[in-house]
């Protein structure tokens, strides 16, 4: 079943992406719809591991999402509770642990012995599993000016890396302008309401287009027809956080959203296939 469903995603994807240009110019090609893994392919692996993403890759998801904190000692590693104790065979929290008794710790067993000695990785280690024809959603935890010195490093490693054509920060406009200032060209997705529901929504979507950002993120609420056009028409793709129901993902397309997070890729996936298969002669 796997197989099958990672072959007709393949001809779903080639349907769903555009020309985009890299840093150094040449083209790449990146989906302008599809499902987005939340954490990588977290049903079959240790969630925000190398290997849950290795595998949201094997999936062809179009869109991976990750979450990026800071150690004791300022190292920027992948976790997205503020304490190890669900995913690792620690306690604490990340940023009273260092980098060397983070690393030591085993992020996979919990998931299955054939996960056992995975260890939390950086964002170096993703973005070597993570190729640039994959959107690559990167989740800002922190706040304040922590938030902000983060989203500033992760954005001088992507830059480094000339990964600025597929990879975009979800953070807040605070931190969004601090790296605008350094990478004007830089990709945001806006987080500013993550609490987003329908009295405020028209708010949200005022604040993202006058913030120029390319991505929102809308959480749990449906948006409406109207809200769907203010933000199509700027230009604003729209990530949707979260369902794992079959149904729900082939309604949020419907409605317009690009980029459903699930956590489950494989419901996703399939979601995808059937959703296109029924619009393909529309």
């Amino acid at each position: 079943m796997r197989t099958i469903c990672a072959a007709l995603t393949a001809v779903v994807m080639a349907l769903f992406c555009a020309p985009v240009f890299a840093q150094d110019g040449g083209e790449i090609t990146l989906p302008e719809r599809g499902i987005c893994s939340h954490r990588g392919a977290q049903t079959q692996c240790p969630e925000n591991t190398v290997p849950a993403f290795a595998e949201a890759v094997r999936q062809q998801a179009a869109m991976i999402e990750l979450d990026v904190d800071y150690t004791k000692d300022g190292k920027i590693l992948l976790l997205h509770d503020q304490t190890v104790d669900r995913t690792s065979n620690g306690t604490g929290k990340l940023g009273d642990l260092t980098f060397d008794q983070a690393r030591a710790l085993d992020f996979g067993a919990w998931k299955g012995e054939q996960f056992a000695g995975t260890k939390i990785p950086t964002l170096e280690e993703a973005l070597e599993v993570i190729p640039k024809t994959i959107w690559l959603n990167i989740h800002v935890k922190a706040g304040g000016d922590l938030g902000v010195k983060i989203s500033l490093e992760v954005a001088d490693i992507i830059a480094e890396q000339g990964r600025m054509g597929h990879a975009f920060l979800a953070c807040g406009v605070r931190e969004a302008e601090a790296v605008h200032a350094r990478y004007p060209e830089f990709l945001i997705c806006n987080m500013d309401h993550q609490n987003w529901d329908s009295r405020e929504g028209d708010a949200y979507i005022d604040c993202t287009i006058q913030s120029k950002a390319q991505f929102i993120q809308l959480v749990r609420t449906h948006p409406t027809p109207q809200q769907i056009a203010r933000l199509k028409a700027a230009g604003v793709r729209i990530n949707y956080f979260g369902s794992n129901d079959l149904g729900e993902i082939k309604e949020l397309f419907d409605l317009g959203v690009d980029f459903p997070l699930v956590d489950d890729l494989p419901v996703g996936q399939e979601a995808l296939r059937q959703w296109n298969q029924e619009h393909e002669n529309k």
